[in-house]
């Protein structure tokens, strides 16, 4: 966003200034950045002028740097020049300490049935858990009612269904279609991704394929970048599960 509106105001100079004169750089989702050719070019020389003046620069993705998708090459090899540590989810007590202290912070109270909903219902991250709960305070702040509202599970379905359908949308992605197959055919995500082509790997990772274009809709060659495989074994091995699911439908 700062590199359009610098673009369009001719500002450039300043957007570069404001970037590069600092001692700590924190990027957030990185990958975001996909296919953004003129930012990707600005983001290059802003790391490498930072990197040379050893500032210390943090970034965040949804996948490690070499899964980075239509991120220049450039970009990723200087990704992989520092420590890069996988961030694991939170235990179920951390999420609910978590929790616990932003209503605090709030000043919120919430029946213990309250909390333990949103805790179940917002498990994607602890993101999407906060904003749940900034977004229930702001719009039972913004309701007509002058009193504060008895809150009960109806209540905050009602109030929060945008997010609860957001949420449910982004529990069907493909790092939870590879952990759901390998757990339920007995088998490890990395070895679905491997190269084994014995049939104990081959119909997990076939079925894994199906599920990716069915559920997520995603095109061909993506899933195949995914599976580290051409698309036309993609297409083939979705066609194969259809083509047994339909034989079972007989």
């Amino acid at each position: 966003d700062h590199v359009v509106q610098a673009i369009r105001a001719a500002q450039m100079s300043r957007f570069r200034e404001l970037y590069r004169k600092n001692d700590l750089l924190l990027v957030d989702d990185i990958h975001v950045f996909s296919r953004k050719g003129t930012t990707q070019e600005e983001f290059f020389h802003t790391f490498n002028t930072l990197h040379l003046e050893c500032k210390q620069i943090i970034l965040s993705a949804n996948t490690p740097p070499q899964e980075l998708e239509e991120i220049e090459p450039r970009l990723v090899s200087r990704f992989e020049w520092g420590i890069v540590l996988a961030l694991t989810p939170l235990e179920e007590a951390d999420r609910k300490k978590l929790l616990q202290n932003f209503l605090q912070e709030l000043h919120l109270p919430l029946d213990e049935a309250i909390a333990k909903f949103l805790l179940e219902h917002f498990s994607s991250s602890p993101k999407a858990l906060l904003q749940a709960v900034q977004a229930l305070v702001l719009r039972l702040n913004l309701r007509e009612s002058t009193s504060f509202p008895t809150l009960t599970e109806g209540l905050v379905r009602q109030i929060l269904k945008d997010l609860l359908t957001k949420e449910e949308a982004s529990a069907h992605h493909p790092e939870h279609i590879l952990r759901f197959v390998a757990e339920e055919c007995g088998v490890t995500v990395d070895a679905i991704l491997g190269k084994g082509q014995v049939r104990e790997l081959t119909l997990p990772r076939q079925i894994a394929m199906h599920f990716c274009r069915e559920i997520l809709k995603m095109p061909y060659p993506q899933i195949g970048r995914l599976f580290g495989r051409d698309h036309s074994t993609v297409i083939s091995s979705v066609k194969n599960i259809q083509k047994g699911l339909d034989q079972e439908e007989r």
